[in-house]
Parts: structure tokens; sequence; C-alpha cells
């Protein structure tokens, strides 16, 4: 199965516990399913993440810029 999870959902899991962070930890946790992104939704992810409001923890913003088969962001 594939999947694609919205930035509102994968947000959610990052910032609180409960039902968003669960499905998130679902997904990664079965073989069968492919969590899928395009270059384009791997970027809102990544602008998502580097908001000041959302006060993030440096690593976190950091380790979202990997982005294998992407071209690089122009900022």
């Amino acid at each position: 199965m594939r999947i694609l999870v919205d930035t509102n959902v994968l947000m959610s899991a990052i910032l609180k516990d409960g039902k968003p962070e669960r499905i998130i930890q679902f997904i990664i946790s079965r073989a069968d399913i492919e969590w899928i992104v395009s270059c384009d939704i791997l970027k809102e992810y990544k602008d998502v993440i580097g908001r000041k409001k959302f006060g993030l923890p440096a690593l976190i913003i950091v380790s979202s810029t990997n982005s294998p088969g992407c071209p690089p962001s122009r900022a």
C-alpha cells in the first residue's frame, strides 16, 4: 500500500502526542506500507518544519534537509 501523508498530519505528529503520532508510527512500522512523497511535498515538509513559530530543535530541521533525488532548494 502506498500512503501520502499530509503536512498537517506530519506536523501534528511531531508537535503533539495522539492520533497523528500513532498514524505515523503505524506507517513506518509496516513493511507493506510505502510512504510516498514528491520533491514538491518534501519541500513543503521542510518549509513547514523550519518555521520559527514551531521552535523545533535544529537537529530535526537539519535532518529534514536530506532529499535524495530532488534538486536543491533555492532560498
